[in-house]
């Protein structure tokens, strides 16, 4: 379905339900219908950089959240430090295991 960018009043962007990394993009239409245009979306980098050429050739479409932009762009980097963190615990965990092995394999040798 294609609509007209200048149909667009407001665009409205929801967590998932059941997976609120998953967003929901809604759109208010001049007609006072709601839209739902994207459902599960992963892509918020690529959402985030569309934005702003969307608002340069719509400026009066109306953003909820207000501060869209900031949002998904701390959203981006909650991810990113929780990836971090995820991987670096894995490697971190997996170190001390080697270590616990060298260790064990150490005493066990000396015995």
């Amino acid at each position: 379905m294609r609509l007209q960018l200048d149909s667009i009043k407001r665009l409205i962007l929801t967590p998932g339900d059941p997976n609120p990394s998953k967003l929901v993009l809604m759109a208010d239409l001049d007609d006072d219908t709601t839209i739902i245009m994207a459902e599960g979306m992963s892509n918020a980098r690529d959402f985030r950089a569309m934005l702003p050429h969307i608002l340069e050739l719509q400026p009066s479409i109306e953003l909820d959240p207000p501060d869209m932009v900031e949002q998904l762009r701390q959203a981006l980097n909650t991810r990113r430090a929780w990836s971090l963190t995820c991987y670096g615990t894995f490697l971190l965990v997996c170190l001390l295991l080697y270590l616990l092995y060298l260790a064990v394999a150490y005493i066990g040798a000396h015995h």
